[in-house]
């Protein structure tokens, strides 16, 4: 008896490979973000405690108090 065969790329099968995709370029962009932060962060000196201000011109350095 021959059995009949679900077809190879239904819609549900679509839209799993769409959303694994889509999961897995997420994730590769947070992979990518962390690297460069990490890179950055071990070339400058930036303090736990200090930070830039942004509403001034030139990005001065502020010291921020936690």
């Amino acid at each position: 008896m021959i059995t009949k065969t679900p077809p190879l790329l239904s819609k549900q099968a679509l839209e799993k490979k769409r959303r694994l995709k889509k999961e897995g370029e997420m994730q590769d962009t947070m992979n990518d973000i962390r690297r460069f932060e990490k890179r950055v962060l071990q070339h400058t000196e930036f303090d736990d405690d200090e930070g830039f201000d942004e509403n001034t011109q030139g990005y001065e350095r502020k010291n921020y108090i936690n």
